[in-house]
């Protein structure tokens, strides 16, 4: 069974589907089959050190483990005082299935084993997010045509030259200013007939930004999200991210995320993080929740929506070895949707209104779902969202990047000293943000 093809849920995970470290994974089963609670073995990974464990019906694993706490918490041993403080949490702060058979898990190891539980963590939703607390999106809004075009303009070669840039994304278009400055298997190009579902044009985008900053580098390119809404499963994504992590990048770019009910890394997505050599700059853009709408909870049993989640961390944005890029306007001032006053932002850059290369043809460009809007393409657009800043920030990084005589994160710190230095001659508007790092100039051309 294909993980990234399973049922979703409003919590923004894949239905059933949970991760356990492989050192756990044994014990885990073990226990799984002593409650009686069906489950299937999904795949094992080695690179991530991870095993992707399948529960068909929730509900039913969910009462049977609740059972089992229940008949335990009669107890007067640390089983039994394990068990009814998590029967007194399910109580007091009602979950999905899923949730409660995770938590119920913990409690049984935690009272066999004074205290210690397994790595356990939930397969979650990445890329164009809606629902789970808030709203992250690949992009602001809809593309609308531009005045650029990729020909007959051809990309030099420097500079950048001989750094390996990788990006996770929806597929790459048939783009013939892109040729040869990408790599990837043939299968991640653009097989779709138009019109186009308008995210399909997203890794095509995300990989202009990143050849126009650094026109030398070489993007190591692989598809994971969907064409159609830009989703994957944090398994799928993970599994990419060590696969890219071997190919020898200098940086990666993840203009994708996804959030957690408590506001806590996924383990799942840290872990792949963690795997990659400390080299690489990981660069990941920070989501474009910060003007969600209030809503109450969703018929369908999705959380209501506060003013708080304007400011929910995005993962992977939010960890500690991430570059988080929010998006600003070309004067520095932050973007209404980027998140607001938080500290795990490290950085704004352009992300309004920007150009890059897109798709040639008919495009639905209508991100809400239920509505279309069809207009027609020459392979490029203006678009916005921290995706493409994010894409900016790493193509940045790239052009600075020397290969054997200046790191990638020598490059950013430098990025970062230049920024100093431009604010200093007033190149920098007065009004901007302290984060800015202009990377376009007005006219939408790369600055420096």
């Amino acid at each position: 069974m294909d993980p990234v093809d399973r049922e979703r849920t409003p919590d923004s995970t894949y239905k059933g589907n949970f991760v356990v470290a492989l050192e756990h994974v044994d014990s885990v089963r073990a226990l799984l089959g002593t409650l009686d609670v069906q489950f299937a073995n999904v795949a094992d990974n080695d690179d991530l050190g991870l095993a992707l464990i399948d529960i068909p019906d929730e509900g039913a694993a969910a009462r049977k483990v609740e059972s089992h706490l229940e008949r335990t918490a009669t107890r007067t041993d640390a089983e039994g005082e394990a068990a009814k403080t998590a029967l007194e949490r399910f109580r007091a702060d009602p979950a999905s299935d899923l949730d409660l058979v995770l938590r119920g898990l913990r409690a049984v190891f935690a009272g066999r084993y004074q205290g210690w539980t397994p790595t356990l963590g939930k397969n979650r939703l990445v890329g164009h997010v809606e629902s789970g607390g808030g709203h992250i999106s690949l992009a602001v809004a809809d593309p609308v045509l531009s005045t650029w075009r990729p020909e007959p303009e051809l990309r030099g070669t420097q500079p950048g030259f001989g750094v390996r840039v990788g990006v996770l994304d929806t597929s790459i278009g048939a783009q013939s200013w892109l040729a040869g400055g990408w790599i990837g298997p043939a299968a991640d190009l653009l097989r779709l007939e138009p019109p186009y579902p308008v995210l399909a044009g997203h890794g095509t985008f995300v990989t202009g930004l990143i050849l126009r900053k650094a026109p030398g580098c070489v993007v190591q390119f692989r598809r994971v999200l969907s064409d159609h809404d830009g989703m994957a499963s944090s398994w799928a994504v993970a599994e990419k991210i060590v696969e890219l992590g071997r190919t020898g990048l200098d940086v990666l770019n993840l203009s994708l995320g996804c959030f957690t009910e408590d506001g806590q890394p996924p383990l799942v997505l840290a872990t792949a993080i963690d795997r990659l050599d400390p080299e690489i700059v990981v660069v990941a853009a920070a989501g474009n929740h910060g003007k969600v709408k209030e809503q109450p909870p969703s018929k369908g049993g999705g959380p209501a929506i506060t003013a708080d989640d304007r400011r929910r961390p995005s993962w992977p944005a939010a960890l500690d070895d991430v570059i988080a890029v929010g998006a600003a306007q070309d004067s520095g001032i932050i973007a209404d949707f980027t998140p607001p006053d938080v500290p795990w932002i490290d950085v704004l850059s352009n992300g309004v209104n920007v150009t890059s290369t897109f798709l040639n043809g008919e495009v639905d460009v209508a991100l809400t779902p239920g509505k279309a809007h069809v207009r027609k393409f020459k392979g490029s657009a203006e678009w916005s969202g921290s995706s493409f800043a994010a894409a900016l920030v790493s193509g940045a990084i790239a052009a600075r990047t020397m290969p054997g005589h200046r790191s990638a994160r020598r490059a950013w710190h430098e990025l970062l000293e230049e920024r100093e230095t431009l604010r200093e001659r007033d190149r920098v508007p007065r009004e901007a943000d302290p984060r800015f790092l202009p990377l376009l100039d007005d006219s939408g051309d790369p600055l420096w």
